[in-house]
């Protein structure tokens, strides 16, 4: 008896495996080739079955607004910058240029970022880990990386 359920086991286990191989190598139904020209969505994008629709995605870079003044040490600051497209109610990520200074007495970071209620404008927390105030942040701000996701 012991060597029959071996051997159901071992076919189980067999097709199972034959099965799971061939579903792999099928193209998923939902995929989508966008092919390599693609340039412009115009619809919106649903994703999934309870998602909601994305109209619009976009990077930009800005320079942060009224960054010559001082920046006190381990203190929050807001700052402005200016974005094309960006609205009221857009998801903003944004993050510090490459070349923003990072060591001695700059530890500067981006606490939050969200879209202004004045249209074309984001809105970014900078933080100054740094020991000492920054009498004027203006290297900080400058091509700060902004993407923004339109619902």
């Amino acid at each position: 008896m012991t060597d029959f359920i071996k051997l159901i086991c071992v076919f189980l286990a067999g097709a199972a495996l034959g099965i799971g191989s061939y579903l792999l190598m099928q193209p998923a139904a939902d995929s989508i080739d966008f092919g390599s020209n693609l340039t412009t969505i115009t619809n919106p994008w649903k994703f999934g079955t309870n998602g909601g629709t994305l109209n619009e995605m976009r990077g930009a870079t800005c320079n942060l607004l009224g960054t010559d003044v001082s920046h006190g040490a381990s203190t929050t600051k807001p700052y402005s910058c200016v974005v094309t497209g960006v609205a009221s109610g857009d998801m903003v990520l944004a993050q510090l240029a490459t070349s923003t200074a990072v060591g001695g007495s700059s530890y500067w970071t981006i606490i939050g970022a969200k879209a202004s209620s004045t249209a074309g404008f984001v809105e970014v927390l900078v933080y100054n880990n740094g020991a000492a105030a920054v009498p004027s942040v203006t290297s900080v701000g400058s091509s700060s990386n902004v993407f923004f996701l339109d619902f």
